[in-house]
């Protein structure tokens, strides 16, 4: 994975979503949305950078919080 910060995490979700949002009913987007960002979770936790990991830790941290 390339070096992105939070921010730039963040970016590519909310650019993603938008898309998503424009081009799918809202059902499929959200569920797109979900999956986009588990992927992200998963892609940060398997880096090497402990700085990566704690990311994937925070976002996973969301998204159980937003379910809750």
């Amino acid at each position: 994975m390339k070096d992105v910060t939070a921010n730039d995490v963040s970016q590519i979700q909310i650019s993603i979503n938008t898309i998503n949002g424009r081009v799918m009913d809202r059902e499929a987007s959200k569920v797109e949305s979900e999956k986009l960002k588990l992927e992200i979770c998963k892609k940060c936790l398997s880096s090497e950078l402990l700085e990566r990991r704690i990311l994937g830790i925070k976002e996973l941290n969301n998204i159980i919080r937003s379910t809750q």
